[in-house]
């Protein structure tokens, strides 16, 4: 069951990287295209975040990998919450793809990934 939840995190957390990673592109092309959080387009913490998730599936050691875990992924949630709120509220619009605002999308997924990673915890 650790492996199969380990691996729905790593496939979550490519697709967060992919999206990000577009995003982030997107920003350089185009400055003012993420919004930004303490003057940091939020794409750029975002793809930080999975990055450090990702890292942390592929480390065995225990305090490392659960330190990588969560200095990615709470900062990651909290983002998404508060960037999600700001679009429900119509203080900021988040990018959108397919006309979905992404910070919706980086909710669940940081969701999900965090609820699996505890359960992973737990049953070690």
């Amino acid at each position: 069951m650790r492996k199969r939840y380990i691996n729905i995190i790593r496939i979550l957390t490519l697709i967060g990287l992919v999206i990000s990673i577009y995003l982030v592109y997107t920003e350089l092309s185009n400055p003012g295209f993420c919004p930004p959080f303490l003057g940091i387009p939020a794409c750029n913490i975002v793809l930080f975040g999975f990055s450090l998730v990702m890292l942390s599936t592929f480390i065995s050691h225990d305090k490392v990998d659960k330190l990588l875990f969560f200095v990615g992924s709470i900062p990651g949630l909290l983002l998404a919450i508060w960037f999600s709120y700001n679009e429900i509220v119509g203080l900021k619009e988040c990018p959108r793809i397919f006309n979905i605002p992404l910070c919706y999308g980086s909710l669940v997924i940081f969701g999900v990934i965090i609820i699996l990673g505890l359960r992973v915890n737990k049953n070690k």
